[in-house]
């Protein structure tokens, strides 16, 4: 019997040892993967870099609009490197919108390592880019994010920065999913990068609008409504869509709300 409860202790231990070792990989999935893979030639989306604060740089994909209602900063998820950002700059600028999507440090070309302050880092060098792009065009900015790109686009929200905040399948913090999915192991003590939006939501005051998929077993959507009521949000539910198949399209169910948000309508 006490082999048997030491064998059970020691695979405990292995487990929460793995958990914490692993934990960068599970979150950040992406990083050191892409480098040097071409990007998709998509028209109209240029690549530009940006320049942090210790001298990493990060690429962004930035599609250009000639006469654009806003300007928005977009952060895409956490599988997601600029081979994907292409598109989604694409996609936004479908909706009038000049779109910065800028890449996670480690991802792809983009030079650092990804964790919570170098995405805020990296969420900053984006801003003032796209800020300063908004004030020469005298439009709004928009800051958004989906599932990961959420928690950097709450950070900026509660800075000031932006004047209205969209995001797609949010989390309160990566921390509360966590432990609701490893709900057996000591997951408060081992995470390193707990990513808490909801800490912040009092601080934003811009109007903002949380889009969630009721079926959405990766977030679910419970905690992107908890989230959106935090943040005064206005909620959407995207009945009978997951995590990654929001229809954000121009032309989708969802289109014609998203323009009126997006441009302030």
């Amino acid at each position: 019997m006490f082999r048997l409860l030491l064998l059970l202790v020691l695979f405990y231990a292995t487990l929460c040892v793995a958990l914490y070792v692993m934990q960068a990989r599970m979150l950040f999935p992406m990083a050191g993967m892409g480098r040097g893979q071409p990007l998709p030639d998509v028209g109209s989306v240029d690549v530009h870099w940006l320049t942090l604060g210790d001298g990493t740089r990060v690429r962004a994909a930035v599609a250009n609009q000639e006469r654009p209602k806003a300007w928005m900063l977009f952060f895409v998820g956490n599988g997601q490197d600029l081979r994907s950002g292409v598109y989604w700059a694409q996609a936004w600028r479908a909706y009038d919108v000049v779109a910065v999507v800028p890449e996670y440090p480690g991802y792809g070309d983009s030079e650092g390592a990804p964790c919570q302050a170098s995405l805020v880092a990296a969420a900053h060098a984006a801003a003032a880019f796209a800020a300063a792009g908004a004030r020469r065009a005298g439009v709004p900015l928009v800051v958004a994010g989906a599932s990961l790109g959420s928690y950097p686009a709450v950070q900026l929200a509660a800075e000031g920065i932006g004047d209205r905040l969209l995001l797609l399948a949010p989390f309160t913090s990566v921390r509360e999913v966590a432990v609701s999915r490893f709900w057996f192991m000591p997951v408060r003590w081992l995470l390193r990068h707990p990513l808490d939006n909801l800490a912040r939501a009092a601080q934003v005051v811009q109007p903002a609008l949380v889009l969630h998929g009721d079926t959405d077993d990766v977030i679910p959507v419970q905690y992107g409504r908890t989230l959106a009521t935090a943040l005064r949000a206005r909620f959407v539910l995207a009945a009978g869509c997951g995590h990654n198949d929001l229809p954000v399209e121009a032309h989708g169910p969802f289109g014609g709300e998203l323009r009126r948000f997006l441009h302030g309508d």
